[in-house]
């Protein structure tokens, strides 16, 4: 009794799928004329469209010992996205940046740029004006940092002054007490110990901060990859268009093939009623 059962099961299934392949033979022509005309409207259309060309260029966030970057990386990505972004410009005025972001592969300050434009030279000449504005604002705010770092050298070296001059005052009383007792003698040495080891305090410490404001340690904002020229159009995906308007007109051409189908079958149905 199952064996009978699985058999009319498989019967069934196997003249249904008989059937299908019947009705895309059928209407194989309704098939192929609507994945014709996809594919002429795709042609169409990558024929007027317009092209977009794209440049590409990368800068390095200036740091600071002490404060870090100049300013934060994200802080510089969300501030160009709202001037000059994609979204601003609601993806029709050009030239604007399509893509900007953090580039974590080549470092946590390192910003990567995609720029398109009407012209190779459109999007190159933003690309161009963005970097111009980043060196010459950062250029402001890191100039002011080692500013900050040289006041506070000499500082350090005016005191060393001051402190070279207790010393000579000391070395001074030394050479005149050498008739008072030791007991004056020892706390004039001693004294003059303690002075000469601020001194050497201070001067490690100026030594530390000269490293810091030299370009070993605090470095400016700087273009690693300049702005790039593309001579191919970046939404030139011709291939790509006509491969998805195939498969849509091929799957909307057996949709339609079946309806046809089924209104047919309905109205047969109807007059035989």
């Amino acid at each position: 009794m199952i064996e009978e059962n699985t058999q009319a099961y498989n019967d069934e299934y196997e003249i249904s799928l008989f059937e299908l392949w019947s009705i895309l033979v059928k209407r194989k022509k309704i098939i192929v004329g609507v994945i014709i005309g996809f594919l002429v409207l795709a042609g169409i259309y990558c024929l007027i469209k317009k092209p977009i060309y794209e440049s590409k260029a990368s800068l390095r966030i200036g740091s600071v010992p002490n404060i870090g970057t100049i300013v934060s990386p994200d802080v510089v990505v969300y501030k160009l996205n709202e001037m000059y972004g994609e979204e601003k410009n609601l993806g029709i005025e050009l030239p604007f940046l399509h893509e900007t972001k953090v580039a974590e592969s080549e470092g946590k300050d390192v910003i990567s740029m995609i720029a398109y434009g009407k012209t190779p030279e459109e999007a190159q000449s933003l690309l161009k004006k963005i970097n111009t504005n980043i060196l010459v604002e950062h250029k402001e705010k890191y100039d002011s940092a080692v500013l900050a770092l040289k006041g506070k050298i000499a500082s350090l070296e005016e005191n060393m002054e001051i402190l070279d001059q207790e010393i000579e005052g000391l070395n001074s009383k030394v050479e005149s007490s050498s008739e008072n007792s030791e007991v004056v003698n020892s706390l004039l040495t001693f004294e003059n110990v303690k002075l000469k080891q601020q001194r050497v305090n201070l001067s490690m410490e100026v030594l530390n901060l000269e490293l810091q404001a030299s370009e070993l340690k605090a470095r400016p904002t700087k273009v690693i990859i300049e702005p790039t020229v593309n001579e191919e159009p970046a939404n030139q995906k011709t291939l790509l268009i006509l491969a998805v308007a195939l498969m849509a007109g091929a799957m909307i051409g057996v949709f339609v093939a079946f309806f046809m189908e089924f209104v047919q079958k309905a109205e047969v149905s109807n007059k035989k009623a």
